[in-house]
């Protein structure tokens, strides 16, 4: 589970310049036209930025935007954007649901990265994982025939019912690999988190799925 962060000292217009108002029933304005400009990138669940930092820095001609509820860490990966000057990255600071409900299908969407976000190990918060089959299939709505889907977890139930989640939307979503997932993809950055989980002997299992 992610920890309890506190709010951090960020100058407004670091704030005002890395996330992007949204706004209740439509996408316009700065949002819209930062995510139609160029090749786009999407994690959800971005947590501190890191990953979407790195690859921000590989491909400095792609837009990156990240999606987090949660207002501490979401201004950690502001702070963490600006001391590397990035400008190719932006925030929405929002529910999945909320951001996904709004977004529409750009043809110019190539990935959308599901990165270590919360097993809820728990039976009774089940409910409250982010992969489930409604949050796919209002991502299925926004993807092209060229967007690849990535789900990242290192926890074995999860991985289960991760697996369960995606053939649910088996008519919506096609697995890029047998049975959904592998267990190493060469070109994908090993984060902080992912490291740590590694050291300790995790397996992580990556799922990648197409639209159909």
């Amino acid at each position: 589970m992610r920890s309890r962060l506190r709010t951090i000292n960020l100058p407004q217009e670091e704030w005002d310049h890395y996330v992007l108002p949204i706004g209740e029933t439509t996408l316009s304005g700065p949002l819209f036209d930062y995510m139609s400009s160029c090749a786009l990138v999407i994690e959800c669940c971005c947590g501190k930025g890191e990953f979407l930092a790195e690859e921000a820095k590989k491909h400095p001609n792609k837009h990156f935007l990240g999606i987090d509820y949660a207002y501490p860490v979401v201004q950690r990966a502001v702070k963490r954007a600006h001391a590397h000057q990035l400008d190719n990255i932006r925030y929405l600071h929002t529910t999945i649901e909320q951001a996904f409900s709004l977004i529409p299908r750009f043809s110019n969407l190539e990935r959308i990265y599901i990165n270590f976000s919360d097993p809820w190990p728990k039976k009774r918060h089940w409910k409250r994982r982010v992969i489930q089959k409604e949050i796919l299939t209002m991502i299925h709505r926004i993807m092209n025939e060229h967007t690849t889907l990535y789900i990242v977890t290192d926890h074995p139930d999860y991985k289960d019912w991760i697996r369960e989640q995606l053939k649910a939307v088996g008519t919506l979503l096609a697995p890029v690999y047998n049975d959904w997932a592998v267990n190493h993809l060469e070109e994908f950055h090993e984060s902080d988190y992912m490291n740590k989980g590694l050291a300790r002997g995790y397996t992580i299992t990556f799922f990648l799925a197409r639209k159909i």
